[in-house]
This record gives structure tokens, sequence and C-alpha cells, in this order.
């Protein structure tokens, strides 16, 4: 896992390193393909389509990020908890490559993290968990895509709704009875609406399945 702060002392969070290094690596070679769980920030779409790239979504886990990353011969492959893989060099997270790889991008671009993290788009990033039963998991899944057909969708993992600059995702936790709402755009106040009106349709289809179920 690689942790990056730059010189003026500003820690970047997971979802900034992501946009941080796919910045420095498009500007380096513009029109290069990054790939990313479907769980990255909405900025980093942004960052992608302003320098002609393609951004591909993967499954929100470490494996599916490196098979997609090394299939697709991306540039880039990160999988949104501080690990990066570089296909060209090694089909693994390797975080020591990575740090390597960031010098070499500024020294090629002459600018200093600081100057690179004044480029990247404002955006907003929330997120909160949702309690679900294990045997229900499934069913809430599916009413809440039924609920949603009429919406832009991806459901590349989970249910992701796009709406006007951002997007919230409903996305469920492999390994613990939960979900996971997840809520990025432009806009914080926008953010923080759509993440608690997902968290409460949620809450809701859980209660429903539960009681069905029972």
């Amino acid at each position: 896992r690689l942790y990056l702060i730059d010189d003026e002392g500003q820690v970047f969070d997971h979802p900034d390193a992501i946009c941080l290094l796919a910045l420095m690596a498009l500007r380096a070679n513009p029109g290069t393909t990054v790939v990313a769980p479907v769980s990255a920030p909405w900025m980093l779409e942004r960052v992608v389509a302003q320098h002609g790239g393609r951004l591909l979504p993967a499954k929100a886990d470490i494996a599916s990020v490196i098979r997609l990353a090394a299939r697709s011969r991306a540039e880039l492959g990160a999988d949104g908890t501080g690990g990066f893989v570089w296909p060209a060099h090694l089909a693994a997270y390797d975080a020591m490559f990575t740090l390597l790889a960031a010098v070499r991008l500024m020294v090629e671009l002459g600018d200093r993290l600081s100057e690179v993290r004044r480029q990247l788009p404002v955006g907003f990033h929330v997120q909160r968990d949702v309690a679900c039963p294990w045997e229900v998991k499934g069913q809430v899944m599916r009413l809440l895509v039924e609920a949603h057909r009429q919406d832009t969708v991806d459901l590349t993992d989970g249910l992701k709704v796009r709406r006007e600059e951002g997007f919230t995702l409903v996305l469920p936790d492999a390994g613990a009875p939960r979900y996971r709402v997840i809520s990025s755009g432009a806009d914080l106040a926008a953010a923080e609406r759509s993440l608690e009106q997902f968290s409460e349709e949620l809450l809701e289809t859980v209660r429903r399945s539960t009681k069905l179920s029972g």
C-alpha cells in the first residue's frame, strides 16, 4: 500500500491519490487507459475525460483490478485502497515501483506534487455502511435494480446510478452482512443528499425483504 504526502505536507487520501497518479500518467501519455474499481471517485472520470483517456471500471476487489489492467494493457490500475499496478512493469500491486513512477513523472512533467494537486478538479466522495442480513442481500439488490431500471445505471458491481456531475453506488460487502453506499460528485451538498436518499431507500428495502423472508 502506498500513501502519498506532497511537498506542502498535504496527505492524499486514497481517492485523491488515484486521481493524482492518473493525472500525471495522462499528462505524460494522453489517451492512455486507466483501470479503477467502480467505486472510484467521480473526479477520476473527469481527469480521464479531460485528457482523452479511457477509464475501465472493474469490480471492487483487488484481483479484478489486476486482471482487467493486465488484459486491457492499461498504463495504470488502482484498487482504491492504496494499491497500484503498472501492468507493463508487473501484473501485481507494487508500492515501491509506484513511488518510482511518481518521481519519474514529476521529473518528466516538471511539477511538484502540490502543483499537480492544484490541477485536480474539485470533487467530493462520501460514504456510509448500511447493515443487511446475509440471507436477503441478493433480494435487496434485485429490488433496487428493478426500482432504478429507468435511470442511467452501471451494474459492473452493485448498483451505480449516475446523476448530473456525479453518481451514487450501492455496493454489497463480500465479507460482511452490509452494503456500502458511496456518493461522489462535483457538489458536496448534492452528494450528501444523494447519500441520504439512497441510504434510506436501502434501509427500507432491507426491512421489506427481511419481512418477506420471515
